[in-house]
């Protein structure tokens, strides 16, 4: 879903309101007939519901902080590969490609049953262009952070579809149908648009300004005030360490029969968001240790978070990529170290060996006693 997300009501309520404000007060300075503001709203509607499909997954609007996001300026190389790689299966490809050309095809209908100057097929063309465009740049800044030439292409079709629909329907007969309907005098219809739109936009980033600073917390607050914020909604256990790394904060909270890694990431303004937290369970032992291996948003680096709890070891050494990192840990206590620095890692590495309980070349970790012999007691617990 994203980082936070944003429900379908909340956003559409304020649209439902600019929208019928923005209609009084066209009636107000302009007569318009009942038929012609019945079929207007109808368009409206549309609006609301392209909204939801492009935008609303499961009813929510995902917001996501994360920076990796996917851009295909190819035409239909993605298209192809959906077909050929059959990784979606016949029926959901045919869904995508069959959805996003219906989707529009409203579109193409109704700007020339409104405007007697949008009678005109590049017009509609350009329009659906323009449509979809806008629509594929938002959606790159939202959770789904994939943005597609082939939608656009797709789109634009279904807009011309729409209009080769309206110029049948025209045909059948219409024509005072359409009278009532049709605006003959106005030819900015972009413009048109922007006034509620802009406005509709300018509410809709808001929201999402506001929503984000409340799933989001201050750099102000200590890191326990964070961590507790963040972690304790659910739980009473105690929080035993804390390290900050790049823009990462993370707690180590002690449930009993397993510690709890938190990991929160800093989003912008300084602001940090729940990132993601993970278990280390006892297993019936009294001490132990877990790896966490994080990396960056490409893939291909990362660091190494080292958690557990210790008997008798006073240092923990981590070997990552041929360089080694040690630090002092108390006895009997429970302990978080972080390797202080990305590593890139290699195409062929094993580091994730050690999720297996397997032996790894690029990542080994070792704990020694006061006399720099090693220390064997401490497992390795999932």
């Amino acid at each position: 879903m994203g980082d936070f997300a944003v429900p379908y009501i909340i956003m559409i309520l304020p649209f439902i309101l600019i929208w019928t404000f923005y209609r009084l007060m066209v009636r107000k300075k302009h007569k318009v007939g009942i038929f012609r503001e019945a079929v207007i709203n109808l368009f409206f509607i549309y609006f609301l519901a392209v909204i939801y499909f492009t935008f609303f997954k499961y009813g929510m609007l995902g917001i996501s902080f994360n920076k990796s996001r996917y851009l295909n300026l190819v035409p239909l190389i993605e298209t192809i590969k959906m077909f050929t790689g059959n990784f979606m299966g016949l029926g959901n490809s045919l869904y995508n490609v069959v959805g996003n050309i219906l989707l529009f095809v409203p579109l193409g209908f109704f700007i020339p049953l409104l405007f007697k100057k949008g009678e005109n097929l590049r017009k509609v063309l350009m329009y659906g262009f323009i449509g979809s465009l806008s629509v594929e740049v938002i959606q790159y800044f939202t959770a789904i952070n994939i943005t597609d030439i082939d939608d656009i292409i797709f789109n634009t079709l279904g807009a011309g579809l729409g209009f080769v629909c309206y110029k049948i329907f025209k045909r059948l007969k219409t024509n005072k149908i359409i009278d009532k309907v049709q605006d003959k005098e106005t030819n900015k219809v972009i413009l048109l648009a922007i006034k509620p739109l802009g406005i509709m936009l300018l509410v809709s980033i808001i929201i999402t300004y506001g929503m984000a600073y409340k799933s989001t917390y201050s750099p102000k607050l200590s890191d326990e005030e964070m961590a507790v914020a963040a972690f304790s909604k659910y739980s009473d256990g105690k929080f035993v360490g804390f390290e900050n790394f790049d823009k990462y904060k993370l707690s180590l909270r002690d449930e009993g029969d397993y510690l709890e890694l938190g990991v929160l990431r800093e989003v912008f303004n300084g602001r940090y968001s729940l990132a993601w937290n993970s278990q280390m369970h006892f297993e019936g032992k009294a001490v132990g240790y877990k790896i966490e291996l994080i990396q960056n948003h490409e893939g291909n680096e990362a660091f190494v978070v080292v958690l557990g709890k210790n008997d008798n070891a006073e240092e923990i050494d981590i070997s990552f990529n041929g360089e080694s990192y040690s630090e002092k840990i108390k006895p009997n206590e429970f302990f978080l170290v972080v390797y202080p620095e990305y590593k890139k890692l290699k195409e062929d590495t094993d580091v994730f060996n050690i999720f297996q309980q397997q032996e790894s070349k690029d990542l080994k970790v070792e704990f020694l006693n006061s006399n720099g012999e090693v220390n064997n007691e401490i497992k390795y617990l999932r």
